[in-house]
């Protein structure tokens, strides 16, 4: 979410310098930063609630994992100590 500001302000200034006489071709990266800016800004919050989840599930399997019992090859079992 943070990249979203370079971008505005790179987007700003190709306008500032369309407006101080620049050619108008600056238009594709104002709007080229813009369309950046605006995809940055919607994954920023997207992604951390696909972590959220991510590391959700990992603690869900390694609480299982903690919970089933250790069969060695001889099959003794051991009582799990993993917390």
């Amino acid at each position: 979410m943070l990249l979203t500001i370079p971008y505005l302000l790179i987007g700003r200034g190709a306008i500032a310098l369309i407006d101080a006489g620049a050619p108008e071709w600056l238009y594709l990266v104002f709007m080229l930063c813009l369309v950046k800016a605006i995809k940055f800004f919607m994954w920023g919050p997207i992604s951390l609630v696909m972590l959220g989840q991510a590391r959700l599930r990992e603690a869900r399997a390694l609480k299982q994992m903690a919970e089933e019992p250790v069969i060695d090859e001889c099959g003794t079992e051991y009582a799990s100590i993993r917390r």
